[in-house]
């Protein structure tokens, strides 16, 4: 009796495995690989990297699996952008990650685009990282300045992201979209 039980048991973890690595290698979520890779090339005056940070926190917050798009956005960022701002990159992401897991974000409705709330936390480890930062240095009002104008920028794509993820995400699938999801999504393509 235990035995089968057991063998039920792999039977079902074989089964979840298997579930996980069709979600993960979907049509749509491939192209959202994609365009991560090629969306996190972009930096802002080869400073500050806010469209990575917001396409990891937009498929975290739209609920699509998060390793691929962790993996290539940091392959991205460091052939890109060189190792310095990798490692700006990488500890703005653990922090935002420590937030997530810490502070349980709310969850919204499942018809909702942004079914996980994960904006705030954004906002705050990007703040933090970039107080850090200027810190080491002479500590100027300018940067804690800089340091929220990034912050909210970064939370400004993240919003944008979020919305037009969405499209890519349920496509094929037969659902109106509302004008504000197609403006970004066409807003979404044109930076890439």
């Amino acid at each position: 009796m235990f035995q089968n039980n057991s063998e039920a048991k792999d039977t079902n973890e074989n089964f979840n495995i298997k579930n996980i690595t069709k979600e993960i290698f979907k049509i749509q979520n491939i192209i959202i690989y994609i365009l991560t890779f090629f969306i996190s090339m972009v930096s802002i005056k080869n400073e500050v990297l806010p469209f990575g940070l917001a396409i990891i926190s937009a498929c975290l917050g739209t609920e699509i699996p998060i390793a691929m798009v962790f993996l290539l956005s940091s392959i991205s960022v460091l052939i890109f952008q060189g190792v310095s701002n990798f490692g700006v990159f990488f500890c703005t992401c653990l922090l935002y990650f420590f937030l997530v897991i810490i502070f349980k974000p709310k969850y919204e409705l499942e018809e909702r685009n942004e079914i996980v709330k994960t904006g705030g936390k954004l906002f705050w480890s990007c703040f933090i990282i970039n107080l850090i930062n200027n810190i080491r240095g002479t500590f100027l009002v300018y940067n804690l300045f800089m340091g929220t104008i990034i912050s909210a920028l970064t939370y400004c794509f993240y919003k944008i992201f979020v919305n037009g993820i969405v499209v890519i995400r349920d496509f094929g699938e037969k659902k109106a979209y509302t004008i504000e999801e197609l403006i970004r999504l066409s807003y979404y393509y044109r930076n890439c």
